[in-house]
């Protein structure tokens, strides 16, 4: 009975072992020329050309044609960071609002990135918000919005050919979390992610 016992204990644990090792190697990670990052990469900071670039919500329309990433890390396993996305050369479309952005440029703070399944990634604030933007009186009019828009939530992007090895991948935002005050916002645009290194990188 007692080597009954030893034998089933010892199946149990082959099948715990072997279980945790499918779940590693079945887990989603960054591959950098074709391997398992290794450490850190860093993401290029060069202007990323937005296609789209609106920021819509809270009665704001907002484009912004450009993107940068600083301080921008993919790192080993499926996360990553960076220090700061900033939008530039922004500006407020939506002329019932009676508002103009205070500066062309919006600035959000430090984020996580995590790899969530094979196709997509998502961008959450390190802390409670992304950041905090300032809208103004256009010329003549009086902005009918609270001047000042907390932005907090998560941006989630699908990942153009996730699981081929390229130095370029598009990302098209695709939902999130995202919200201006409290209120849903969301986030329609597109532009390549490059690696500061120019090695070719994906999803696996």
């Amino acid at each position: 009975m007692q080597h009954a016992k030893i034998i089933c204990i010892g199946l149990l644990t082959a099948l715990a072992m072997s279980g945790a090792a499918t779940a590693q190697a079945s887990a989603t990670v960054w591959e950098v020329e074709k391997s398992p990052l290794f450490g850190a990469e860093a993401i290029s900071n060069s202007a990323i050309s937005l296609a789209g670039g609106i920021l819509e919500g809270r009665g704001l329309k907002i484009e912004c044609p450009t993107l940068k990433i600083e301080e921008g890390l993919i790192k080993e396993g499926n996360t990553g960071m960076a220090g700061s996305l900033t939008f530039s050369e922004c500006n407020e479309l939506n002329e019932e609002a009676r508002c103009e952005l205070q500066s062309t440029v919006i600035s959000l703070g430090r984020v996580k990135i995590e790899v969530i399944n094979s196709t997509e990634i998502l961008i959450s604030p390190e802390g409670t918000e992304l950041g905090v933007f300032k809208v103004i009186n256009k010329t003549g009019k009086i902005c009918i919005l609270k001047q000042q828009v907390t932005v907090a939530g998560s941006m989630a992007f699908t990942v153009g050919k996730a699981g081929t090895s390229e130095k370029l991948h598009l990302l098209s935002a695709n939902g999130g979390s995202l919200t201006f005050n409290s209120s849903s916002a969301t986030l329609s645009a597109s532009g390549y992610m490059l690696l500061s290194s120019l090695r070719s990188w994906n999803i696996h």
